[in-house]
C-alpha cells in the first residue's frame, strides 16, 4: 500500500474493512488505524462508520480529547485564539496512552469539554483489538504511533468549512456564522496548511471526501 492509493469514502472503507477482517483473521492484536485530515474532511465519520461495523472490537481513539484547558494554554486573547495548531494538545499525553492502550493496558483518559475549552475529568478506557485513532494531527512528526495504516482523509477547503458551520453553529449552537468564518479565514486556513497537509504524504491510503 503506497500513498498512491487515491480512493473514494466507500471505496476507502470497504478496503479498511477488509484489512481490519484480515487482520482479525490472522489474530494480529491489536490493529490500529491512524485516520488524519482536516477538520471538517470527514475523518471522524469515516471512524464512526469503522466502529458501528466491528462494534465492542472497536477503540475509537480521539485525539480532541487531548487540548489542553483554556487555564493551561492561557492565551491573551481567548476570543482569537487559534486552537487549529498542535501546541494546542497534550501531544506528551497522548503519546503515552497511546503506547499504553497499544499495549494491552488499561488508561484514564482525560474529558475534555468543547463548550468551555477545558479538560473536566477522566474516564478509564480499556484496550480493544482494533484501534481507531482519529485527529487532525496523529500524522504529524511529534505523534508517536506504533505500527499501523495511515490514513489521510482529503476534502477541500469550501467544503470543509461548510461543514464546520453546520456542525458548529447549528449542532453543537457554538458561535454565529460571522464567528466561524472570521476564525476560519484567519486562523484555521493557514493552520490547515501548515500542520496539516503536509503530513498527507505520510499516508498509506488517501481518501476523498468532497
Amino acid at each position: 500500500m503506497t500513498n498512491r492509493d487515491i480512493l473514494s469514502v466507500d471505496d476507502g472503507i470497504a478496503l479498511l474493512e477488509k484489512q481490519i477482517e484480515n487482520g482479525l483473521e490472522a489474530n494480529t492484536s491489536p490493529i490500529i488505524l491512524a485516520i488524519s485530515g482536516g477538520i471538517g474532511s470527514g475523518k471522524t465519520y469515516i471512524a464512526e462508520r469503522l466502529a458501528k461495523t466491528f462494534g465492542k472490537d472497536t477503540l475509537h481513539f480521539k485525539m480532541d480529547d487531548y487540548y489542553r484547558s483554556v487555564d493551561e494554554v492561557n492565551p491573551d486573547n481567548i476570543e482569537h485564539f487559534n486552537w487549529d495548531t498542535p501546541g494546542t494538545l497534550n501531544i506528551k499525553l497522548f503519546n503515552n496512552h497511546l503506547e499504553a492502550i497499544s499495549q494491552g493496558r488499561a488508561i484514564e483518559k482525560p474529558i475534555y469539554c468543547k463548550e468551555t475549552s477545558k479538560v473536566v475529568g477522566i474516564e478509564r478506557t480499556e484496550p480493544k483489538r482494533i484501534i481507531l485513532v482519529d485527529g487532525a494531527y496523529v500524522l504529524h512528526k511529534n505523534v508517536s504511533l506504533p505500527n499501523s495504516t495511515k490514513v489521510f482523509v482529503v476534502a477541500n477547503d469550501e467544503k470543509r468549512l461548510e461543514r464546520k458551520l453546520v456542525r458548529d453553529v447549528l449542532i453543537r449552537k457554538k458561535g454565529t456564522k460571522e464567528d466561524i468564518l472570521d476564525y476560519h479565514y484567519n486562523c484555521a486556513v493557514d493552520a490547515h496548511k501548515k500542520y496539516v497537509e503536509p503530513t498527507r504524504k505520510f499516508a498509506d491510503i488517501i481518501i476523498y471526501n468532497d
